[in-house]
């Protein structure tokens, strides 16, 4: 139980901060979203690596908003949905949008999209008209860029100096665009928190476990000593009586881990059905690797001090 407590522990933590960049892109497809964007801000995005750049003309004529049909079938944007159905349920996935979709106030890609649009402009309609329609509006064009980045971990200094001018250009207001670096950010000190639990646990978990087993162990080392020197009294190798001891030991010690990896295994579908954790068992295999390696390491200790009591220092050979 101590074992699959401690794995378990690791696991999670450490899992739900390798899922932080899915959810984020589950929450929206875009990290980076700009009306009009100053010199400065595009210095910053061109300095983000791996990115793909896309623009849309706006204009704003009472309480809509217009953009080119055109740029959008040329250019399709991405909307996030979650699969709720089948193997996949309740993981997150990237689609593109049909400008059927788009035009639909009542989509998820139709409310995507506006909450990537400037916040003082999200609650009006959206239309989608013709390039001759668009030029007869008598406003101002303005230029929604929106910008997608597949490496969110490894981008992550980069897009924190975007957002910092975003803050400093746009205020509080840029805490309310749609962008999944807002949602990666919050989700990365939330679950920080959790992997280091997760690891703090897990490691005390396993010290426990180890601790009580190399007590036990060694705690019947002095009666045991008996049994080891009639034993090599009547002639016993010592390579025979290691070979014993490690086997002994390896029974005490292999049991817990065997079990606690079976439990581990099959408790983390909980984990995967309820789509709290995309890969589990990725996360599990690099975590079980670590944890067997520090479990041999008190094994191996236990043992040399086993048989540095138990063995007499001196043989009697046949």
């Amino acid at each position: 139980m101590l074992f699959a407590l401690a794995l378990g522990a690791i696991t999670v933590g450490v899992g739900f901060q390798n899922d932080i960049p899915e959810l984020a892109n589950g929450s929206n497809a875009y990290a980076i979203v700009n009306t009009n964007p100053s010199s400065k801000m595009t210095k910053l995005i061109d300095q983000v690596d791996g990115k793909t750049v896309s623009n849309y003309q706006q204009k704003i004529s009472g309480k809509t908003v217009y953009y080119r049909i055109d740029q959008f079938k040329e250019k399709p944007i991405f909307y996030s949905s979650f699969v709720m159905k089948g193997k996949d349920a309740g993981t997150a996935k990237v689609e593109k949008s049909s400008t059927t979709q788009l035009a639909n106030p009542n989509s998820e890609a139709n409310r995507q999209f506006k909450m990537l649009q400037n916040p003082t402009i999200q609650g009006l309609r959206v239309r989608f008209v013709s390039d001759a329609t668009f030029n007869q509006i008598g406003q101002s064009t303005n230029r929604l860029q929106l910008v997608r980045v597949h490496d969110l971990n490894g981008q992550y200094h980069a897009l924190k100096a975007v957002h910092a001018q975003q803050k400093a250009e746009m205020g509080a207001q840029a805490e309310a665009l749609g962008e999944s670096f807002i949602t990666y950010t919050t989700m990365k000190s939330m679950f920080a928190s959790m992997e280091f639990m997760g690891i703090f646990l897990g490691i005390a978990f396993l010290a426990m476990l180890a601790s009580c087993l190399m007590f036990k162990i060694l705690s019947g080392a002095d009666s045991d000593k008996i049994r080891f020197e009639i034993l090599n009294k009547i002639g016993t190798r010592k390579q025979t009586l290691r070979r014993s001891i490690r086997l002994q030991i390896l029974g005490l010690f292999g049991l817990p881990a065997i079990l606690g990896l079976i439990d581990v295994a099959f408790g983390l579908q909980m984990f995967i059905r309820s789509g709290l954790l995309y890969h589990a068992y990725g996360t599990f295999t690099y975590s079980a690797i670590g944890f067997v390696v520090l479990y041999l390491i008190y094994f191996g200790i236990t043992v040399l001090i086993y048989q540095k009591i138990v063995i007499p220092e001196t043989s009697t050979e046949k």
